[in-house]
């Protein structure tokens, strides 16, 4: 049996803001954050958002501890796009994302140690400035 927690500005109540999730298992523990499944107007906000500002996104992704962390932004990803965010793909291609989230799983061993905190505080500050810049664009 596996426990999980998501922890977002919003709380339990969350509607599709950005925040931490974080999975706690006997044989799992994966870690979480970004925006998994945004609505149609969320998804335009933030689209409008990487539009404005397609370098801010590209900074916050490579970043060296969100790399070295969480690896890349993940996310099913449209194969059209409208035609008023078309020109910025080249500069940000994860403009095509439908899905903005960042995973990882770890070792589950770390949970019965002293390590598990310390852990999990230094993915979500890897992960915060990504989160900071989803949250921004759907206020």
């Amino acid at each position: 049996m596996n426990a999980s927690a998501v922890v977002s500005r919003d709380g339990r109540k969350t509607d599709g803001a950005s925040g931490v999730y974080v999975e706690l298992g006997p044989e799992k523990f994966a870690m979480a954050g970004g925006i998994y499944m945004p609505d149609k107007d969320k998804l335009l906000n933030i689209r409008d958002g990487i539009a404005r500002n397609p370098k801010g996104l590209m900074k916050v992704l490579s970043d060296k501890t969100f790399v070295k962390v969480w690896g890349e932004l993940q996310g099913e990803k449209n194969k059209i796009l409208p035609a008023e965010h078309k020109s910025v793909a080249a500069v940000c291609p994860y403009i095509f994302n439908k899905q903005f989230y960042f995973w990882t799983e770890l070792d589950p061993e770390i949970i019965l140690t002293d390590k598990l905190m310390k852990t999990v505080l230094t993915h979500y500050l890897a992960g915060k400035p990504v989160g900071d810049f989803l949250n921004a664009q759907v206020k």
